[in-house]
């Protein structure tokens, strides 16, 4: 751990006269409040690159302190401490208050930080590999199956990378089996929308505002309906139109019918978390990712890119605040033992009973992949396109370098202005035709006393070389 008193004679070094106190130790860093003085934070803020290059550290990052106006520095500890899933809350008040308990991770001071889906009403979570962000998703999911049954609650897990929600293909709470295909998944989630909107107009029957009021009017209960996505770059790239107008329409107005969005992505690019889908999306988790640039296409600022991994991570939240926590480690053995220890009563499935047609997905995909067989034809004729185009500019310059030369051997001599006047290109492609008949020995360099530049190819010799 780094000494706050070494800390201190850095900062004086490097002229900034700030007071260090006490470290408050967490898990992964120790954040040292300062006592600013005359020193303004953006100063500091500024200089901590060369500050962590001076400590001899990865990086520090500058913030205030949550829950008070104490500006501090979050320094990594030399010795990291591991935070065990075992040391989730079990049964806190908190847990049974929220419909969708979601345990992000531990603060500084020890406390959890717990947030309800249902009313965030969506996530997104990005970082690079080896952050922790697939490890969080498993803890969410794995919290969610020992308080809720399937009665209560429902997932859609989609896996382009067919490894990361294996585990979970037994699991009654499953609309499905998880979907590995992108043009399936992108076929689910239109899916989803269109139950949506059905789920509005049954809502509206009963006069009730959202699914919390129609579960306490309505005899069939509607459960919640959790959609997951381990990687949403890969459907993005599979059919960006396509599954971008859906998660919107799911984003916009699935909260009421308690249908939610847990999209996770490890190429947390503007092109795969565009605009459209993060403006509807104001609960954000950030692991350590590799540039500035994806840290501000996850929470609109930078930050991400100075945490240490394996965990470490900053949630933002719907008031817009910052918090950097330590998301707790999930091993294999830990995620068996919750599939285990589920929350499983008798279960009869009415629900799919009742909404079973809405998720059939035939007609869908095959609209899916004739729009897909389109855009590739499409693409694939513009390509030959272009390729045919490319030929033809070819022959047009093989042929304007055959006319110059004619030309230069009829004048005995070549001139730029002479190529533009004979009506056989623009100026700026005369002066490459000149380029390359000087090249070919044809003509010699231009000449400032003649003012042209002369032939240097035998005529004689030209007309017995031609068949």
């Amino acid at each position: 751990m780094t000494n706050r008193h070494h800390l201190e004679k850095t900062l004086h070094e490097m002229d900034l006269k700030v007071a260090v106190m006490a470290p408050i130790n967490g898990h992964s860093i120790s954040v040292y409040p300062l006592r600013l003085g005359e020193v303004k934070g953006e100063r500091v803020q500024s200089q901590l690159d060369e500050l962590a290059g001076r400590l001899g550290i990865p990086a520090i990052r500058g913030a205030f302190i949550d829950g008070s106006s104490r500006y501090g520095l979050e320094v990594p500890n030399q010795e990291r401490q591991a935070l065990s899933a075992r040391e989730i809350p079990r049964d806190s008040k908190t847990t049974k208050q929220f419909n969708l308990a979601m345990h992000i991770g531990m603060d500084i001071y020890g406390n959890w930080k717990t947030v309800d889906l249902a009313t965030a009403p969506h996530m997104l979570i990005g970082g690079g590999t080896g952050s922790g962000k697939s490890t969080a998703v498993h803890g969410f999911i794995c919290n969610l199956i020992k308080h809720k049954n399937a009665n209560q609650v429902r997932f859609v897990m989609i896996d382009p990378k067919r490894v990361e929600l294996n585990y979970y293909r037994n699991l009654e709470h499953l609309l499905c089996p998880p979907i590995t295909d992108p043009q399936t998944a992108v076929a689910m989630l239109d899916a989803l929308a269109d139950h949506m909107d059905k789920r509005y107009a049954l809502l509206e029957q009963e006069t009730a505002r959202d699914i919390a009021s129609y579960n306490k009017r309505a005899r069939a209960k509607l459960p919640y309906i959790i959609i997951i996505v381990d990687e949403l770059a890969d459907l993005m790239l599979a059919s960006k139109g396509l599954c971008e107008k859906a998660l919107v329409r799911l984003a916009q107005k699935a909260r009421a019918v308690g249908i939610h969005l847990l999209l996770a992505t490890q190429q947390p690019k503007s092109e795969i978390v565009t605009s459209l889908i993060k403006v509807n999306i104001p609960v954000r988790l950030a692991f350590a990712v590799g540039n500035h640039h994806e840290s501000r296409a996850i929470l609109d600022s930078g930050g991400a890119e100075q945490l240490l991994g394996q965990g470490d991570c900053l949630f933002y939240n719907r008031q817009g605040n910052l918090s950097r926590l330590q998301n707790p480690f999930m091993s294999e053995e830990d995620i068996r033992k919750s599939l285990n220890n589920r929350a499983f009563g008798s279960f009869r499935d009415t629900f799919m009973q009742q909404h079973g047609d809405d998720f059939n997905l035939e007609a869908r995909l095959n609209t899916i992949r004739t729009a897909s067989t389109r855009t590739s034809s499409t693409r694939t004729s513009k390509t030959t396109d272009s390729a045919s185009k490319q030929v033809d500019q070819v022959d047009k310059d093989a042929q304007l370098f055959e006319d110059a030369k004619q030309l230069a051997i009829t004048e005995g001599k070549l001139t730029t202005s002479t190529l533009v006047n004979s009506d056989l290109c623009s100026r700026a492609k005369a002066q490459r035709i000149m380029h390359q008949l000087r090249k070919a020995g044809v003509i010699g360099e231009h000449s400032p006393k003649l003012g042209y530049s002369p032939l240097l190819l035998d005529p004689e010799q030209e007309t017995k070389n031609k068949p």
